[in-house]
């Protein structure tokens, strides 16, 4: 039966498969269920039968089609395809996913605060917010209305654009405070007065084409909403406890019941048929176990020899 399996792949009346599972999606779900049976099982009589044919010769009748047996031999590849990926091929993937960095894929940064790096260790802007800030005293001087200065940089520096327009207006000096060239990128000044060299936290969330083969295997995706972004990742503890049992490092555990006998006669009938391993953890546990009381105790006390 294997080998008329093997054949399939070498059929040259067989049709073409232009794409995997072509010509299996193009057969009845009736049909797909004995085709999925007889690679399956490798009976065909049986496969058709769960598929539901009645007749007995529906699997002959089936497998002189063509296209049943090129959707056989299809479903014959992908089945091999996937029986290839070997246990060292899962512990690697295991093993990616537990080393990956997750402050690759977001965290939190310590960036200058505004007084860091400015002059007289005043409020700094960037130098686009410095040039808005000119500009609003310049519509005063023009006699400008204030409604002609936009909001683009938020309500902080739409006040500060206020004062400006009104020092304009009023034909005074504009107050540039610290001056511009503000930058996330620069380094937090220790002695600014402000944070005392703290600066402050920036949230920040990775560039999802550069990450590295163990961040795009533990992110799941991301939830945008309005005025967040959220990233999804995989359970790595739950990967952490898979490899520990595939490397048998893990801390297993095992229900010791343990009823207490009334009598003296009784204990020692009880204690000379336990286990080496078990009288060992019955004695560490002795004060926490009462009568009829179950405790759960751990397999990793050092082994006790028979005779001492």
């Amino acid at each position: 039966m294997r080998n008329a399996l093997r054949h399939l792949h070498d059929d040259p009346d067989l049709p073409a498969s232009p794409t995997p599972l072509f010509n299996y999606a193009q057969l009845t779900p009736r049909e797909r269920r004995f085709v999925d049976g007889y690679v399956l099982h490798l009976d065909r009589f049986k496969a058709a039968k769960d598929a539901g044919y009645r007749r007995a010769t529906a699997a002959d009748d089936l497998l002189r089609e063509p296209r049943i047996r090129a959707a056989v031999r299809e479903r014959t590849e992908v089945v091999s395809e996937l029986a290839g990926i070997t246990a060292a091929d899962l512990r690697r993937e295991l093993k990616v996913i537990n080393d990956a960095d997750v402050t690759e894929l977001s965290g939190v940064h310590r960036v200058p605060c505004r007084h860091c790096h400015g002059m007289n260790s005043q409020y700094q802007y960037t130098d686009p917010e410095l040039y808005y800030v000119e500009q609003a005293c310049a519509y005063g001087e023009q006699g400008w209305p204030f409604s002609c200065v936009t909001n683009e940089f938020g309500p902080e520096l739409h006040s500060h654009a206020r004062a400006a327009w009104i020092s304009g207006k009023e034909g005074r000096s504009i107050n540039l405070k610290g001056g511009g060239g503000y930058s996330r990128n620069n380094e937090v000044n220790q002695d600014c007065p402000q944070c005392h060299g703290q600066g402050v936290p920036m949230a920040y969330v990775c560039d999802t084409r550069h990450v590295s083969e163990g961040g795009r295997k533990i992110l799941k995706g991301l939830r945008i909403g309005s005025d967040r972004i959220e990233l999804l990742t995989i359970d790595r503890n739950h990967v952490r406890d898979i490899l520990a049992r595939d490397l048998r490092v893990g801390v297993e555990r095992k229900e010791l019941v343990v009823s207490l006998p009334k009598t003296a006669e009784e204990f020692r009938a009880v204690l000379e048929s336990m286990p080496v391993r078990e009288l060992e953890q019955f004695v560490s546990m002795m004060v926490t176990l009462g009568e009829g009381e179950y405790a759960e105790v751990h397999q990793t006390a050092p082994t006790m020899r028979r005779g001492n």
